[in-house]
């Protein structure tokens, strides 16, 4: 797809696009930011964003990884591997009686785990 094809792409519906969402968002953080010193925010913004768009995609089709593959256009192995690196830190959610088994969690479980 050429620059200016993406560039004028707008939303479903007719709805704002997803680019002029994030340049709104990036615009009023700096004019929040003022005078302060930040030195990486294109670490900050990838951080952020990678984890959200992974997690509201994989929420969309249910925690099905090869229908969030196909629809973020991945590979179902680079997926898998971004979502263990991403919801590492989370070991196992459920109930944690002595006889319960135990269940390994699902990134839309892990949705409020991480602060953003």
């Amino acid at each position: 797809m050429s620059q200016d094809v993406a560039d004028s792409l707008q939303g479903p519906l007719g709805r704002v696009s997803i680019k002029s969402a994030v340049e709104d968002t990036i615009k009023d953080y700096l004019r929040l930011l003022e005078d302060q010193p930040i030195d990486d925010l294109y670490a900050q913004v990838l951080a952020q964003v990678e984890p959200s768009l992974l997690r509201q995609v994989m929420m969309h089709v249910g925690d099905n990884q090869s229908k969030a593959a196909r629809l973020l256009g991945l590979s179902r192995g680079h997926l898998a591997d971004q979502v263990r690196q991403i919801w590492s830190f989370v070991t196992w959610v459920g109930p944690r009686l002595a006889n319960a088994p135990r269940q390994r969690a699902s990134p839309t479980q892990c949705a409020g785990a991480r602060s953003e």
